[in-house]
């Protein structure tokens, strides 16, 4: 069951649960797009380029905050997608069409 792969909203946190919550109240067409959202390709670009900048000389604490920020807006966006696909599959959609998702200019 794809709804099984999905953590349980009690270890996310509140701000991420809230918006999963919020999803089965969107339209089809809502959770459409919502299925398809993407992080921009400068927060990914910034992200990548963090976590070498932490494996090769570590970070300050304004940039290991960033990397957190960011790590948190890709974990959201990763986790909508997926809920948004699986209550789309269960009002009886078809989502294999829905492609991975990759970062947006």
């Amino acid at each position: 069951m794809v709804s099984a792969v999905l953590p349980a909203t009690d270890d996310l946190p509140h701000d991420i649960a809230d918006d999963l919550a919020q999803l089965a109240f969107l339209t089809d067409a809502e959770l459409w797009q919502a299925a398809q959202t993407t992080l921009p390709r400068s927060d990914s670009e910034r992200m990548q380029a963090l976590m070498f900048k932490r494996q090769r000389d570590g970070l300050t604490s304004t940039e290991e905050r960033e990397a957190q920020r960011l790590a948190h807006r890709a974990d959201r966006t990763m986790l909508v997608r997926g809920q948004a696909a699986v209550l789309l599959k269960n009002r009886g959609h078809d989502v294999s069409n829905l492609k991975p998702a990759k970062a947006t200019a």
